[in-house]
């Protein structure tokens, strides 16, 4: 009875992992769906890849590459709320007030973007004033 190959140390892994040459099999790859699109400059027959080869190659990316359907991107800060979130706004509005004017030449059109929407200027109307500012006509 043969036995079980002995499983690789993390060591080995990485060490097999460098040598998978990614960016010629991503080259290949492209190569190959350029010229099943019959893209300009594609037409050497040989970059044809079998169903197999394609296969073979993806398995070899998903050793190097992270799969990107895996990867969730979340910028909050834990301690983040919305509530915090407005008072951050709220201070930096009272700190730099010409960020309003800013914000008013950059409008959605009158009605919103959509039925029901506020506008800028209704969203900007809404805002606290630092004291003594007045509102713009």
């Amino acid at each position: 009875m043969a036995m079980a190959p002995k499983p690789l140390s993390k060591r080995q892994q990485d060490e097999l992992r460098a040598n998978i040459p990614a960016p010629r099999i991503i080259k290949r790859l492209d190569a190959h769906i350029m010229y099943q699109k019959g893209a300009e400059g594609y037409d050497d027959p040989s970059v044809v890849m079998t169903p197999a080869q394609v296969q073979a190659a993806k398995v070899l990316l998903d050793k190097v590459l992270p799969s990107l359907q895996a990867v969730e991107v979340d910028n909050r800060q834990p301690s983040e709320n919305p509530g915090s979130i407005l008072d951050k706004i709220e201070k930096l509005i009272r700190e730099r007030p010409e960020l309003l004017a800013v914000a008013a030449r950059h409008t959605i059109p009158a009605g919103g973007s959509s039925p029901g929407q506020p506008t800028n200027h209704q969203v900007i109307d809404a805002l606290p004033l630092p004291p003594g500012m007045p509102r713009a006509s």
